[in-house]
Formats: structure tokens, sequence, C-alpha cells
């Protein structure tokens, strides 16, 4: 129905994961540059935006980083290689330093079900959900989980490694945030 109420926003976990199964467009603000992915995308596809991400993070430009982040990984929608991790992670944990859980959870849900089997993604899938639900403990324990796994010599990832290792110490840091 054309003249009907609007459609109200996802709330339950089910409406969340169903949207982010559908195709969305990212907004894009008029003076910005869009960003161009391949749509194929190849591990080197993600390295390529490192630069950009490494700098809007030492910047502390955490509105720029979810910009630039959400528009590679919608760009990528169904791609499942592990290197897409390298733009989900600055932008779930971004999410999570703007005090925005509920975002990040999104980001997480529309992540490709194999990902599910790599540790880091679980322990930020888990902090997430314990942001979002103010678990205090579960918080930590995740937090742990994360800056453990990102700093062992064996980590598959170090680019990966290094952006969970500069992020974790700011969100936990961040005066919005109920865990300063």
């Amino acid at each position: 129905m054309v003249n009907g109420p609007p459609t109200p926003p996802p709330t339950t976990e089910t409406e969340l994961h169903d949207q982010a199964r559908m195709p969305v467009s990212s907004p894009v603000a008029d003076n910005a540059v869009p960003l161009q992915v391949e749509s194929t995308a190849r591990p080197e596809t993600y390295r390529q935006f490192l630069p950009i991400i490494g700098e809007l993070i030492a910047k502390k430009d955490f509105e720029g980083l979810v910009r630039v982040a959400e528009t590679v990984d919608i760009q990528v929608y169904n791609d499942h290689s592990p290197s897409r991790l390298l733009t989900v992670t600055p932008l779930v944990l971004g999410f999570l330093i703007k005090d925005d859980a509920a975002a990040a959870r999104y980001a997480m849900v529309r992540q490709p079900d194999a990902f599910a089997s790599f540790p880091p993604f679980r322990s930020l899938m888990m902090l997430a959900i314990a942001t979002a639900h103010r678990q205090y403990s579960k918080v930590y324990e995740n937090i742990d989980a994360l800056q453990s796994q990102a700093s062992n010599a064996d980590f598959p990832d170090k680019d990966l490694g290094l952006i969970i290792t500069t992020m974790v110490p700011i969100f936990l840091g961040n005066g919005n945030n109920a865990f300063a």
C-alpha cells in the first residue's frame, strides 16, 4: 500500500538477520569520493584499503572509518574470503567505539556463516553481543580473548592483528561508553 504508514525498523534478532541479507545502499556524503571496489573481491582488494583504514584509525576519525569500511563491506557482500575481515573488524570496532552496539551486531550478522569458524570473528561477535547487552564481565572476557588471539605469534594475518591491538584499547578508553 503506497499511502500506508512506513515500515518500522527491524528490532528483533530475526528481523535484523533478514535485513542483513538484503542488499543495502550506503549514503555517501556529497563531498566524498565514492569508493570503487572490485565486484569479485580478492585478498588484495581489502589490502588496498588498509592505508586509508590505518590513517583513519590514527586520526581517531571513527565516523570516516565506519563510512569507508561499511562501503567496502556492502560492495563485496557475497565475498566469503577471510580477507574480508580486514574491513569487517575495523567496521565493528569502529561502531563499538562510537557506542553503537546495534550497528556493530548488524555488521556481524550480515557476514558469511563460514566466518564463525575463525576464532577472532567469534570473539568479535561475542564482544558486540556482550556490549549490546551491557554484560560487562563478558565484554572484558571477549576483549581478552580477542587481544590474546591477535597478539599470538601464530595469528594468521599480522595486519588484522595490528588493527585489533590498536583499536581495542581505544574502545576500552573511550569516554563515550560505559567501559572507560
